[in-house]
């Protein structure tokens, strides 16, 4: 008999045998060069952020939840719900129709805000000290501080040398400028490569910040005052100010993040024996959440797996077998819960391959009730469930490991 403990870390393993362990975790947490990433709390769900006013000229889309505290909806001037992708939060009924009143979450926000912002202030283990025009450098991932102001004129790349989840920290006693160029004529850009993402980059600014016209720029920006974007200009990150206001004067901006989350930490399945099917249940189900800024699909994969007690994956479903293991997945909505048919092993859709899966209509999508749960709003989750076919003949008493991924994008 063998006994089915799932943890949820944060990098998907999972041990099979006497004792079969799975470990499911977003892949922002894994372990990356440079500095730990900041957490951002509750505040990862806002792409604007403010505290006294935001203002915009009513062009540019922003994708995500836009949210100001604690400053009444009165002081949001020029943006309509129709230019947010997401909720456009505000404390009071005094904002644009169709905004969302939820003070408690705003307050909470701004909390987590200050906290993440003291966290990045405070940071010196390894600091590299940089100042005056950082463009036209490459900077490796690390944590980088200047004791007054930080401007970037040119090209500023990010190389993350093939590390998706290297770490950049910029902090700067003051101000934040991007160089202002024109349209199809950008005069300063943060650039990212190898494998570097936005929303692994932050930007601790002492004072305010502001991008230039038609700037790209890359990363979450955490003001302590205001944040400015001027025509044009481009933002793939968060603009989070504390105190003051954003203004979003950005004719083509798009503020964009995409993040899961996985819950819960733990999950003891129960025990099965050789030849049986062993399937989550309501109770047992694991929760990825949408914790980016944008609407998103998964991907499943093992990413690794030992040879201990010829554990496989069984690309080719046609039964578990000899020592062999079968283990499959779907997404359900959360009030939905999978049959027996809803894995389509016999097709190998549901069967978890070391080649990397989107989740479709077909593949890992769950045709109970009316959502297919693969496509998920911001803020919102996806229960993912879980069975497994034991071999009908086999050794047994031996752990064995794999490594299972959860990943995300834009649909």
């Amino acid at each position: 008999m063998k006994r089915i403990a799932i943890a949820c870390p944060h990098a998907l393993a999972l041990a099979v045998g006497l004792v079969l362990a799975v470990a499911v975790m977003a892949p922002t947490l894994t372990l990356a060069a440079g500095p730990a990433p900041l957490d951002l709390r509750s505040a990862t769900r806002f792409t604007i952020l403010a505290g006294t006013a935001i203002s915009s000229t009513g062009d540019g889309t922003i994708n995500g939840n836009v949210g100001l505290s604690p400053a009444t909806g009165a002081a949001i001037t020029g943006l309509s719900t129709g230019q947010v992708s997401g909720t456009l939060y505000t404390v009071d009924a005094a904002g644009p129709a169709g905004a969302a009143v939820d003070p408690g979450l705003l307050t909470t926000a701004k909390v987590d805000l200050a906290t993440a912002y003291d966290d990045a202030a405070g940071r010196s283990a390894g600091r590299i000290t940089v100042s005056g025009n950082i463009g036209g450098q490459t900077l490796i991932p690390g944590l980088y501080g200047s004791a007054s102001s930080l401007e970037i004129t040119g090209d500023l790349t990010l190389d993350a040398g093939g590390d998706a989840n290297a770490v950049w920290i910029f902090q700067m006693g003051s101000t934040l400028t991007t160089a202002a160029g024109g349209a199809g004529d950008p005069h300063s850009r943060v650039i990212l490569t190898g494998g570097a993402q936005a929303n692994n980059v932050f930007w601790q600014v002492g004072s305010s910040a502001t991008l230039g016209t038609y700037s790209i720029f890359k990363g979450t920006l955490l003001a302590a005052v205001s944040i400015t974007m001027d025509t044009g200009s481009t933002l793939d990150g968060r603009a989070l100010a504390q105190a003051g206001a954003v203004t979003f004067n950005s004719l083509s901006g798009n503020l964009t993040i995409l993040s899961i989350s996985v819950s819960p930490s733990a999950w003891t399945v129960g025990t099965v024996g050789t030849g049986t099917v062993q399937m989550s249940s309501a109770g047992s189900r694991l929760t990825v959440t949408n914790s980016g800024t944008v609407a998103e699909t998964f991907t499943l994969m093992i990413a690794g797996e030992d040879d201990r007690n010829e554990w496989t994956h069984s690309p080719s479903k046609t039964g578990a077998g000899d020592k062999r293991y079968v283990f499959s997945g779907v997404f359900c909505a959360a009030a939905d819960a999978p049959g027996p048919g809803s894995f389509s092993q016999a097709a190998d859709d549901d069967v978890l391959t070391t080649s990397a899966q989107a989740a479709t209509a077909t593949q890992f999508a769950c045709t109970e009730g009316t959502a297919t749960g693969v496509a998920v709003p911001v803020d919102a989750g996806r229960s993912l469930w879980f069975r497994l076919d034991t071999p009908t003949a086999g050794t047994g008493g031996i752990e064995h490991t794999i490594t299972l991924r959860v990943g995300c994008f834009q649909p």
